[in-house]
Protein backbone atom coordinates (compact mmCIF):
# COMPACT_ATOMS: atom_id res chain seq x y z
CA UNK A 1 0.00 0.00 0.00
CA UNK A 2 1.50 3.31 -1.01
CA UNK A 3 0.51 6.43 0.85
CA UNK A 4 1.32 10.12 0.81
CA UNK A 5 0.04 12.17 3.69
CA UNK A 6 -1.55 15.35 2.27
CA UNK A 7 -0.28 18.74 3.33
CA UNK A 8 -2.11 18.91 6.64
CA UNK A 9 -1.80 22.70 6.79
CA UNK A 10 -4.23 22.85 3.86
CA UNK A 11 -6.63 20.15 5.09
CA UNK A 12 -9.89 20.87 6.94
CA UNK A 13 -9.63 19.20 10.34
CA UNK A 14 -5.87 19.25 10.17
CA UNK A 15 -3.17 16.81 11.08
CA UNK A 16 -4.89 14.83 13.85
CA UNK A 17 -7.96 14.14 11.72
CA UNK A 18 -5.83 12.84 8.83
CA UNK A 19 -4.04 10.42 11.16
CA UNK A 20 -7.34 9.24 12.63
CA UNK A 21 -8.54 8.52 9.08
CA UNK A 22 -5.38 6.57 8.22
CA UNK A 23 -5.48 4.42 11.35
CA UNK A 24 -9.19 3.71 10.84
CA UNK A 25 -8.42 2.67 7.25
CA UNK A 26 -5.59 0.37 8.41
CA UNK A 27 -7.49 -1.35 11.23
CA UNK A 28 -9.28 -3.94 9.01
CA UNK A 29 -5.87 -5.14 7.76
CA UNK A 30 -4.50 -5.90 11.24
CA UNK A 31 -2.72 -9.27 11.20
CA UNK A 32 -2.57 -9.45 7.40
CA UNK A 33 0.63 -9.29 5.39
CA UNK A 34 0.91 -5.64 4.47
CA UNK A 35 3.61 -3.19 3.48
CA UNK A 36 2.77 0.48 3.92
CA UNK A 37 5.32 2.79 2.29
CA UNK A 38 5.35 6.44 1.59
CA UNK A 39 5.74 10.07 2.50
CA UNK A 40 3.97 10.26 5.85
CA UNK A 41 5.06 13.83 6.68
CA UNK A 42 5.88 12.65 10.20
CA UNK A 43 9.26 12.01 11.77
CA UNK A 44 7.90 10.50 15.03
CA UNK A 45 10.24 12.63 17.15
CA UNK A 46 8.57 16.03 16.72
CA UNK A 47 6.51 17.07 19.74
CA UNK A 48 3.25 17.02 17.73
CA UNK A 49 3.94 13.52 16.39
CA UNK A 50 4.75 12.26 19.89
CA UNK A 51 1.64 13.90 21.34
CA UNK A 52 -0.51 12.10 18.73
CA UNK A 53 1.22 8.80 19.69
CA UNK A 54 1.87 7.98 16.03
CA UNK A 55 4.51 5.29 16.61
CA UNK A 56 2.30 3.60 19.21
CA UNK A 57 -0.77 3.77 16.99
CA UNK A 58 1.06 1.99 14.16
CA UNK A 59 1.85 -0.82 16.60
CA UNK A 60 -1.80 -0.90 17.68
CA UNK A 61 -2.89 -1.61 14.08
CA UNK A 62 -0.23 -4.32 13.84
CA UNK A 63 2.43 -2.48 11.84
CA UNK A 64 6.12 -2.25 12.68
CA UNK A 65 8.54 0.34 11.33
CA UNK A 66 11.34 -0.96 9.10
CA UNK A 67 14.51 0.42 10.74
CA UNK A 68 16.73 2.82 8.81
CA UNK A 69 20.21 3.13 10.30
CA UNK A 70 21.06 6.68 9.25
CA UNK A 71 20.39 9.52 6.87
CA UNK A 72 17.36 11.66 6.13
CA UNK A 73 14.59 11.30 3.59
CA UNK A 74 13.85 15.00 3.14
CA UNK A 75 16.46 17.76 3.14
CA UNK A 76 14.23 20.82 2.78
CA UNK A 77 15.71 24.26 2.32
CA UNK A 78 17.44 24.56 5.70
CA UNK A 79 18.50 22.47 8.65
CA UNK A 80 19.87 18.95 8.72
CA UNK A 81 16.79 17.32 7.18
CA UNK A 82 14.28 14.90 8.58
CA UNK A 83 12.90 11.38 8.25
CA UNK A 84 9.35 11.71 6.96
CA UNK A 85 9.34 8.80 4.49
CA UNK A 86 8.80 5.38 6.05
CA UNK A 87 8.05 1.72 5.43
CA UNK A 88 5.92 -0.31 7.85
CA UNK A 89 5.20 -4.03 7.69
CA UNK A 90 2.48 -6.20 9.20
CA UNK A 91 1.34 -9.80 9.46
CA UNK A 92 4.06 -12.39 8.89
CA UNK A 93 6.40 -9.83 7.31
CA UNK A 94 9.50 -8.58 9.09
CA UNK A 95 11.34 -5.40 8.21
CA UNK A 96 15.04 -6.22 8.20
CA UNK A 97 16.56 -2.87 7.27
CA UNK A 98 16.01 0.27 5.27
CA UNK A 99 18.07 2.94 3.57
CA UNK A 100 17.55 6.38 2.08
CA UNK A 101 19.29 7.02 -1.23
CA UNK A 102 19.67 10.42 -2.86
CA UNK A 103 21.08 9.13 -6.17
CA UNK A 104 18.06 10.29 -8.20
CA UNK A 105 18.58 13.93 -7.21
CA UNK A 106 22.30 14.09 -6.54
CA UNK A 107 23.16 12.66 -9.96
CA UNK A 108 21.63 15.70 -11.69
CA UNK A 109 21.79 18.33 -8.94
CA UNK A 110 24.48 17.44 -6.36
CA UNK A 111 23.56 18.52 -2.85
CA UNK A 112 20.38 20.30 -3.95
CA UNK A 113 18.22 21.32 -0.99
CA UNK A 114 14.53 21.88 -1.68
CA UNK A 115 15.17 20.65 -5.20
CA UNK A 116 12.31 21.31 -7.62
CA UNK A 117 13.95 20.45 -10.91
CA UNK A 118 11.41 17.84 -11.97
CA UNK A 119 12.99 15.04 -9.92
CA UNK A 120 11.82 13.85 -6.49
CA UNK A 121 12.48 16.16 -3.58
CA UNK A 122 12.67 13.16 -1.24
CA UNK A 123 15.18 10.34 -1.06
CA UNK A 124 14.22 6.96 -2.42
CA UNK A 125 13.29 4.80 0.57
CA UNK A 126 14.43 1.22 0.16
CA UNK A 127 13.39 -1.56 2.57
CA UNK A 128 14.50 -5.17 2.94
CA UNK A 129 11.50 -7.24 4.05
CA UNK A 130 11.34 -10.96 4.86
CA UNK A 131 8.53 -13.39 5.45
Amino acid sequence: MGFRMPDYRETPGGYAQLWDWLFDALTPYRGQDLILAGDLNADFVRPLDRRLRLAERFAEVGLQLVPVADGVSFRGRSGPGTRIDHVFVGGSLRGVSGTYTWEAIDREHPGCRGCSHGVPDHALTVAVVER
